[in-house]
């Protein structure tokens, strides 16, 4: 939360209280902070909630009249009558003064006091909680204490008043057609065009909807009203128009397709990539417990509320916890791109809006190290997922970010900037393994993981970090050429990298792999290494065809194949002689358009490029790795029982550091698992010490030693992860 220093002389609230109780009144006895925080049930248990909070009376008056207010002390439990505000505190060190209790010092910013002259009636009072008002913000307890309470303000009040201090001019058209919103339906028996809208466009990119702490008080809110200085508009009619844009907008069959004018707009304002400006969903998911359609706003009754932790079935459950802000791996998801003022608040907003999370009615210690309310959270993940499905979001950073310092690497940093987006994705590299039965073992504090798993390939050569789609082709080429172990395999490793270089993004934007088909995929890769050599210094981002408002129209430039045959022999590339362009083209069905087709795999080669590095492994294989992680030769590339993606891992003494989540075609869907076996230590047999040919520690699960198995022998062992 935002603060500034005032004077006022606030009398001390009492302490709020806020604990888990059993739905019959009973709270279990004996336990401690640790094991609330991890086991609390969200089926078995209800927060009952006491505590004293301050309302502020806003006196009449006219508009420049000074701000004149009281400030009373009510009982959260007593549900009082209120309205919340929601706004922005804007700039904490341009301040003016308000009257409070004959105080005429009060420091408010200039966005709030220019709110409450608004929000001011001229004939009666009006009850408001304001957060810089109404809590000390001079003391830090006051402010924990408080900020435990926040989901409990907002959603008793009577109605949340959302401040945007935005100006629309009243009698515009489209205001006033918001304004007559009663229902979706009044939109939809309507034939408006997206610019009929355009003057709202400036309300929907207020900085206002990308704060963090604003989508906590937007969902739980049971009734809105925004206000845009004088107008005041009907939560209701506000989301009924973001529903309409979505829907309007629908779903782009293919990501390159030319976007329509309602996709333009929907763009223009962001408003898919925000939950706050997707409220009608939003609010639905949050009132239904459910995954909710966004487009229907109908619930899947397929994923009920999450079953009690560790019973999750990863399988069934990886891409919905992970895909809806509803579940608290979503929702860190969700608003990772949102603004903070403390990386800790992360996990504080974070919290209060997930379904499958009660917390132990602690208030949040805000002299906690980040990193450990960081590693704290992933703790809680492991138990809420029952997998290692946090794994593909660790990272090392090359830049580590000094306000995380000390964070364990398999850890996720929510704070960093959004990485590669497939690396969301459920795939199965480790089929259906479950991870190690005790990820937590001894003092938790120490940050180190246990898991189970084998390795796979080291790293070799790294072709660039960040942006690889600004690598010159011809580095693409260089690696082609190293991963190319004899003439028979050039078409091997030619399908190899091509489908390395598509399927990330063919799988983020939930297409099928079988796009293209392996003809495809030789032809086009040969055409690319012919550019390569003929132009060395061209990159991938240099060959995209159009952008998003000018689509096909690079068609005209398409080269002959016959052309660019002839260009390439005379260089003296490493296949010269042995590429036949007009030859693989023939085998392409003649029903594709080969330069359309082209174009979308320069499309997808460029997406999954731009946040990814590429690395040559000792197996000969290409991998994918997050462009922002600090890969290095000779990490190595794990297979980890219960993570969805290859890991590269770096040994550190005793333990790995977690560097990068990988992928590597051909393995993604658990092909290397094929015949593994895993000792079950819920069955273990203290009079053989081991099940089967497995030994094991009886109090740990842990591996004794190594042991062999599946198809291919891997050497399954026991690590830690630090």
């Amino acid at each position: 939360m935002e603060w500034f220093k005032g004077h006022y002389p606030y009398t001390p609230l009492e302490p709020s209280y806020r604990g888990l109780h059993r739905k019959d009144g009973w709270r279990p006895p004996g336990m401690t902070d640790q094991d609330l925080w991890l086991t609390c049930s969200t089926r078995k248990y209800d927060m009952k909630v006491k505590g004293e909070i301050r309302v502020l009376t806003l006196f009449p008056g006219s508009f420049e009249d000074p701000i004149c207010c009281a400030l009373s002390v009510t009982r959260v439990e007593d549900y009082p009558a209120y309205d919340a505000v929601s706004y922005m505190w804007g700039d904490p060190t341009a301040t003016e003064t308000i009257s409070v209790d004959g105080y005429t010092s009060f420091p408010v910013t200039v966005n709030l006091r220019r709110a409450l002259q608004y929000l001011r009636r001229q004939d009666k009072t009006r009850k408001l909680w304001v957060d810089a008002i109404c809590i000390n913000q001079n003391s830090i307890d006051e402010r924990s204490f408080q900020i435990n309470l926040m989901k409990e303000i907002y959603s008793r009040a009577e109605t949340v008043r959302v401040w945007l201090n935005h100006e629309l001019v009243s009698d515009d058209p489209s205001v006033q057609k918001l304004l007559s919103i009663q229902s979706p339906e009044d939109l939809d028996s309507t034939m408006t065009e997206p610019a009929f809208w355009s003057p709202l466009v400036s309300l929907f990119k207020n900085d206002y909807w990308e704060r963090l702490w604003i989508q906590q008080e937007l969902v739980v809110a049971r009734k809105l009203v925004f206000h845009c200085q004088d107008l005041a508009i009907p939560g209701t009619s506000l989301m009924a128009l973001q529903h309409h844009i979505v829907r309007k907008a629908g779903v782009r069959r293919y990501p390159w397709d030319a976007a329509n004018e309602w996709m333009l707009l929907a763009d223009q304002i962001s408003i898919t990539k925000t939950p706050s400006r997707q409220l009608a969903w939003w609010r639905e998911m949050w009132s239904k417990k459910l995954p909710v359609d966004k487009y229907t706003l109908q619930p899947d009754y397929r994923f009920p509320r999450p079953e009690p932790e560790w019973a999750i079935r990863g399988k069934e459950w990886a891409s919905v916890l992970c895909k809806h802000p509803l579940y608290l791996l979503g929702i860190l998801r969700y608003t990772q791109h949102l603004q903070v003022t403390e990386p800790v608040d992360r996990i504080n907003a974070a919290l209060n809006l997930a379904i499958d999370y009660n917390d132990d009615g602690i208030p949040p210690d805000y002299n906690m190290p980040a990193a450990e309310r960081y590693m704290r959270v992933a703790w809680l993940l492991l138990f809420k997922c029952n997998s290692l499905q946090i794994l593909s979001q660790a990272r090392l950073p090359r830049d580590p970010e000094h306000a995380i310092r000390g964070l364990p690497s398999w850890a996720p940093n929510w704070n960093a900037p959004i990485g590669a987006g497939y690396f969301w994705i459920p795939f199965r590299a480790a089929g259906d393994l479950p991870m190690h039965k005790f990820p937590l073992q001894h003092d938790q504090k120490d940050g180190v993981l246990h898991a189970r798993g084998f390795s796979y390939c080291t790293t070799q050569q790294i072709l660039s970090h960040g942006n690889t789609s600004h690598v010159s082709i011809f580095a693409f080429a260089d690696k082609f050429t190293s991963a190319v172990q004899s003439s028979s395999d050039y078409k091997r490793a030619a399908i190899s990298l091509f489908y390395t270089l598509v399927e990330p993004a063919l799988a983020e934007h939930e297409m099928p792999l079988d796009h293209f088909d392996d003809n495809e995929a030789v032809l086009y890769v040969a055409i690319l290494l012919c550019y390569a050599y003929i132009t060395r210094g061209l990159r991938l981002c240099d060959l995209m065809p159009y952008t998003k408002t000018d689509c096909g129209q690079w068609r005209h430039s398409w080269r002959s194949l016959e052309t660019l045959q002839e260009q390439y022999s005379r260089y003296l590339g490493p296949f010269n002689g042995r590429f036949h362009l007009r030859s693989l083209s023939a085998k392409v069905p003649a029903t594709i358009d080969q330069p359309s087709r082209f174009e979308q795999f320069l499309w997808l080669a460029n997406h999954t490029l731009a946040s990814g590095c590429l690395a040559l492994t000792s197996s000969g294989e290409l991998a994918i790795c997050e462009g922002a992680a600090a890969v290095q030769n000779d990490d190595e590339v794990w297979i980890v029982f219960g993570c969805q993606t290859p890991m590269v891992l770096r040994r550190n003494g005793p333990h790995f550091q977690t560097v990068s989540p990988a992928y590597i075609h051909g393995i993604m869907d658990g092909e290397t698992t094929e015949g593994i076996e895993v000792p079950n230590a819920l069955v273990f047999d203290p009079y053989t010490q081991g099940i089967a040919a497995w030994t094991m520690n009886a109090d740990t699960g842990n591996l004794l030693e190594p042991y062999e198995t599946g198809r291919d022998r891997r050497l399954v062992m026991d690590i830690t992860l630090c």
